[in-house]
Formats: C-alpha cells, sequence, structure tokens
C-alpha cells in the first residue's frame, strides 16, 4: 500500500522537469550549465522535502542540500559528490563568469541532471505507506 505523494514534492518534480527542459533548449553554455544544476537540486529538493525530518532547535552552519541528500537517501551519495562539485562551478556562472564551463560540461550535466530526475521521481513513486509525512 503506498501513501499519496505530497503536494509539495510533486511541484518540486515539476520544477525540475520543467527547468531541465528549459536547460535542453538553451543555446548559451554557461546558462545550460546553470539550468541543469538547479534542476537536479530541486530534484533533491523534493526527495528531501519527502524524507528529511526537522533537526532540532540547534543552531549550526547552513548544510548543502547535496550533504544533507546523502544523510537522508546514501543510495544516491555517488549523485550527491557529482551535482556538489558542480554547485561551485555554477556559483560562478551566477556570479557573471561564463568561461568556467565548456559545451561538453554542460552537455554531461544535462544528461546527468536528467537522469537523476528520473531516479528521484522513481523513488518518490514508490513510497511504502507511513513513509511520507
Amino acid at each position: 500500500m503506498y501513501s499519496p505523494i505530497p503536494a509539495s514534492v510533486t511541484a518540486l518534480l515539476t520544477q525540475a522537469k520543467r527547468t531541465w527542459a528549459e536547460a535542453v533548449l538553451e543555446p548559451r553554455v554557461a546558462e545550460k550549465y546553470r539550468a541543469s544544476h538547479v534542476a537536479a537540486l530541486r530534484a533533491a529538493a523534493a526527495l528531501l522535502a519527502l524524507r528529511a525530518r526537522p533537526a532540532a532547535a540547534v543552531r549550526r552552519r547552513p548544510t548543502s542540500a547535496w550533504v544533507l541528500l546523502e544523510g537522508v537517501a546514501p543510495e544516491l551519495a555517488e549523485w550527491s559528490a557529482y551535482f556538489a562539485d558542480s554547485a561551485q562551478r555554477r556559483a560562478a556562472i551566477e556570479a557573471g563568469s561564463s568561461s568556467v564551463v565548456s559545451e561538453r560540461d554542460a552537455d554531461d550535466l544535462l544528461r546527468a541532471a536528467g537522469e537523476f530526475i528520473a531516479i528521484v521521481e522513481r523513488m518518490v513513486g514508490a513510497l511504502p505507506l507511513g513513509v511520507a509525512s
């Protein structure tokens, strides 16, 4: 028996797919890279929204979504490491640098983001009753 997928999780996955589709059509290499990373980040957020539990009210340094994802979905550790590594280049692009990635980098990240989104969709769609809140 399966529980319904929360609307917030569905919305994040929809945003991830929409952002990925925009990246597919993006002619600018840096922007394709940035959008691909953001799409993967939204898919990670969907899984975090479903699996993560609020921490106690202890002040901590901000933690990367990729570090958090590895904690709630250790089976995605390699994906987390891959996207955590690409986050620095995405930040450089957002700061105005367009030369930090090649066309191959952007295409590789686009493919990886698409595969990651599909994996997260399968994981979210196959949750037994009681896992989602």
